[in-house]
């Protein structure tokens, strides 16, 4: 049985993002660059959901680094039911009940999985507690405040 780590970072107030926030609200630097490095080395699924994976896998070539070529090495699967098709390499459209399914890949894979923001999918998962085998949930709080400028929740 495999375990689910979700890991998501959020604002103080509670929000993962909006329109004019950078990306990990402008805190990114060698430590977390360090951490997002040793972390996407580990054998993993990682699971998104639809709006994730567009903004992961449409940034421009120059905002590509290593991250974004190990994320594009890793074996993925995004939860989503408008999706057909994928840009990304190594990428499954699931459009399945992500606990359902979830349950079934923790059930029958060989590597743990792992989410990646995609709040949606996270709430889901945590709230169904998919398997005996524990979940583990990782929030990274930084020091900003959103709202009013919110775009997703």
């Amino acid at each position: 049985m495999q375990t689910l780590t979700v890991d998501v970072f959020l604002s103080v107030d509670g929000w993962a993002g909006s329109a004019t926030s950078p990306g990990y609200f402008g805190y990114f630097g060698p430590e977390l660059e360090e951490w997002i490095t040793d972390e996407l080395a580990l054998p993993q699924l990682v699971v998104l959901g639809r709006r994730t994976y567009e903004a992961l896998a449409g940034l421009p070539k120059e905002a590509r680094d290593e991250s974004s070529q190990r994320m594009a090495e890793l074996n993925k699967v995004v939860f989503s039911r408008t999706m057909d098709t994928v840009s990304w390499p190594n990428t499954h459209i699931c459009h399945d009940d992500a606990t359902t399914e979830v349950t079934r890949l923790k059930a029958n894979g060989n590597v743990p999985l792992r989410t990646m923001g995609s709040l949606s999918v996270a709430r889901q998962l945590l709230a169904a507690d998919t398997s005996p085998e524990p979940n583990r949930s990782r929030a990274f709080v930084k020091p900003s405040v959103i709202w009013p400028h919110r775009l997703r929740r």
